[in-house]
């Protein structure tokens, strides 16, 4: 696959490579090579590679994509389209924000993050999970209120969350929810 190795030879390049890496993203009749060229872009630590992936987050063939590498790029300025991008119709997509969210590690991502852990679809709800464990102390509110919700997999979640951040403020709220009706839940509070 030659496009492979000249799209992944743009990347180390860096931002000299970025105007091509751009061209392919956006306009490549091929959607694999548009996706790897968007994948690519995510290595290029610049201002304008985040621009070029905000303007990708609008392009549904390639927005996942876009997604995750705005979460490689590390630059918080991609919080609000991330965080639109779990309202996407696409639980790729919303996975994907989910995820990149994660790595970004953001407070203004806690409250839609906690709501994505209620998504219909199991992938997206663990990547939420994931991305508010990575986020430790500041989503421990937010769990904790999660684990009044009605939904015995959205507190089970909320639980094993909240261990995976661990420390002594979580036992103490764990220990609330270790007679809960739900064998799940109990089940994720003691792990």
């Amino acid at each position: 696959l030659s496009w492979y190795g000249a799209l992944e030879a743009l990347g180390w390049m860096g931002e000299a490579g970025l105007p091509a890496l751009a061209r392919a993203a956006r306009a490549d009749g091929r959607e694999e090579v548009r996706r790897f060229a968007t994948r690519m872009i995510g290595g290029v630590r610049v201002r304008e590679g985040r621009e070029v992936l905000l303007e990708l987050m609008e392009d549904a063939r390639v927005r996942s994509v876009a997604a995750a590498a705005l979460g490689e790029m590390g630059d918080t300025a991609a919080v609000p389209a991330l965080i639109r991008g779990l309202g996407d119709r696409s639980p790729s997509v919303r996975r994907a924000s989910a995820a990149a969210l994660g790595r970004l590690r953001d407070g203004r991502a806690i409250e839609p993050l906690t709501l994505a852990v209620k998504d219909a679809h199991q992938g997206v709800r663990f990547a939420a999970a994931g991305a508010l464990a990575g986020a430790g102390a500041q989503a421990v509110g937010a769990l904790t209120g999660m684990l009044r919700q009605p939904d015995p997999l959205v507190r089970a979640l909320a639980a094993e969350t909240l261990g995976r951040i661990g420390g002594r403020e979580v036992v103490l709220r764990l220990l609330t929810v270790a007679e809960d009706p739900d064998w799940g839940v109990r089940a994720a509070a003691a792990g």
